[in-house]
């Protein structure tokens, strides 16, 4: 009996050694990976490269952060990037707001798809349709592109996220603006029927509109100066968020209260 105890003893032993070294192992041969390793380890870095929103003179390259850190690191004297704002110089008023004057377009198109009437608009507005980041921004905003246009009604497109933003469709308390716990009839943004099947419109959550305001938003798109719903909650509360666009500013609203609705929609095809 203690020979078959110290037989299971040493076995035992022996699989402990051999379950460790598989799991320092790698994939270079040396034996079988650890599944709970970090995928793709040891392979080159897939980290998203995010544009730096500190200030750069108008026109300049948007940066990395990356990038600026080496151009601050090797440069003293180069002025068009700055880690410190200038009074005179780094505010909103200096970006270069959306006045566009566009004739319709985005209507007609051969195929009804987001690039189809993006490209429609750009023949009918050969120089009104994009706003560049690059010409008009301070920092690190991204390009919007027009997609359809008839009279007041408008959609861009916000060509950092691919994210399509409509002008104010109504005003309405949050259950009918979010769609939550309200009918399906009376789901404003579910029901609307601009660019219908090309597009799954939403009430854009508060994270949604933080971002389109980190690319530039309120100086593209039109009535930002409106307070909009957005479709997130102030925790287990009567309240939800909403958010002055042409500020960025959120404040907790009671949801039976009436804001301006603009949807945000996930491009189909």
């Amino acid at each position: 009996m203690k020979q078959i105890s110290y037989g299971l003893i040493l076995f035992g032993l022996l699989s402990c050694i051999n379950a460790a070294n598989n799991k320092r192992a790698t994939s270079d041969g040396a034996g079988p990976r650890d599944q709970r390793q970090t995928p793709n380890a040891g392979t080159k870095d897939t980290t998203l490269v995010y544009k730096s929103q500190s200030y750069r003179t108008i026109g300049k390259e948007q940066l990395s952060y990356d990038e600026l850190g080496k151009k601050i690191t090797t440069s003293t004297t180069d002025l068009d990037y700055r880690t410190i704002p200038r009074i005179d110089t780094d505010h909103d008023g200096q970006v270069e707001m959306n006045k566009f004057q566009q004739k319709n377009c985005g209507i007609v198109v051969e195929t009804k798809t987001i690039k189809s009437r993006k490209n429609n608009c750009v023949q009918q507005n050969p120089n009104d349709s994009v706003w560049s980041a690059k010409e008009n921004g301070i920092s690190g905003e991204g390009d919007w592109a027009l997609v359809y246009k008839q009279d007041a009604v408008t959609v861009w497109q916000d060509l950092t996220t691919g994210l399509l933003w409509s002008t104010p469709l109504k005003t309405a308390a949050w259950k009918e603006a979010s769609g939550a716990e309200v009918d399906e009839e009376d789901y404003i943004c579910g029901n609307s029927k601009l660019l219908e099947g090309e597009v799954k419109w939403m009430l854009p959550t508060r994270n949604e509109f933080l971002q389109a305001d980190i690319n530039g938003a309120r100086f593209v798109l039109p009535s930002t100066s409106e307070i909009f719903w957005t479709a997130s909650r102030q925790g287990q509360t009567d309240n939800a968020w909403a958010i002055m666009q042409s500020t960025g500013e959120l404040t907790a609203m009671k949801t039976s209260r009436e804001n301006e609705v603009r949807c945000v929609g996930i491009p189909l095809k």
